[in-house]
């Protein structure tokens, strides 16, 4: 795994054709509460703070050449294909494209950024998946939005970024009811605390999902945004710490 003081990526997953990186919160411009790279513009932060973040990583990973593009999550499986036209307003959480000149950005603070790319066809993506994204399947249609425009599972390769450990994501039952309900192999991605509670597993199940679908090769990263707090920005930590805010950290994708 390669390091910087900024941003995270794997030897294992290594292409000619592109640049990435899944950022941590260190090196940017941002205040308390949301130092330093905080990368999203929806809480509160300075935008002028946000845009030099957002610009600082892009250079970062040598793709401030390429037009950033950040849609609006919400927690879903919807996955849009972006060719030349580029709508204003993209409200989706995951993001397919072939043009050369786009780099894709996921915002995190807890859930996983997953990249997927196909080097046959030149095929990007990027997805924001949490629990409910895992539950609705979001690899699944982002996989199908792939073969769309060429892909064949096969030739498909997914890394999945840094997101909360099962150790510091516990669940109630009705969390594990949804689970199982939906497909009575996902219990093995819960550990029971006691009655009431488990251990939730959300990168170890999307890369599950990935292999049900025959993905040629996926990496998981062995990092936890909650435990980390100098290192990652974590929605269940600050909710957990009754803290005022935090930012989110910002992932990046596109062709070099």
């Amino acid at each position: 795994m390669r390091k910087s003081m900024n941003y995270i990526n794997s030897k294992y997953f290594k292409f000619q054709n592109i640049k990435y990186g899944f950022f941590t919160r260190k090196g940017g411009y941002s205040k308390k509460p949301y130092d330093t790279l905080n990368c999203s513009n929806k809480y509160n932060d300075k935008l002028l703070n946000v845009k030099k973040n957002r610009k600082k990583a892009l250079i970062e990973v040598k793709l401030n050449k390429k037009k950033l593009i950040i849609g609006e999550q919400f927690h879903s499986n919807k996955t849009i294909i972006i060719k030349n036209k580029i709508l204003n307003k993209l409200k989706a959480d995951a993001f397919i494209t072939k043009n050369k000149d786009l780099a894709i950005g996921i915002l995190t603070a807890d859930c996983a950024p997953i990249f997927f790319f196909d080097d046959e066809k030149k095929i990007i993506g990027a997805a924001h998946a949490g629990w409910k994204g895992s539950l609705k399947n979001i690899c699944k249609t982002t996989v199908k939005s792939m073969r769309m425009i060429g892909s064949k599972n096969k030739d498909i390769n997914v890394i999945i970024g840094p997101c909360i450990n099962y150790k510091n994501y516990e669940v109630d039952n009705k969390f594990f009811d949804k689970f199982i309900k939906k497909n009575k192999d996902y219990k093995k991605f819960f550990k029971k605390k006691n009655n009431n509670k488990y251990y939730f597993k959300l990168g170890p199940l999307l890369r599950y999902q990935l292999q049900k679908l025959k993905v040629k090769k996926i990496v998981l990263l062995n990092e936890d945004t909650f435990s980390n707090k100098s290192k990652f920005y974590s929605h269940r930590r600050m909710t957990i710490h009754n803290e005022s805010a935090t930012g989110r950290l910002i992932n990046i994708i596109g062709f070099s």
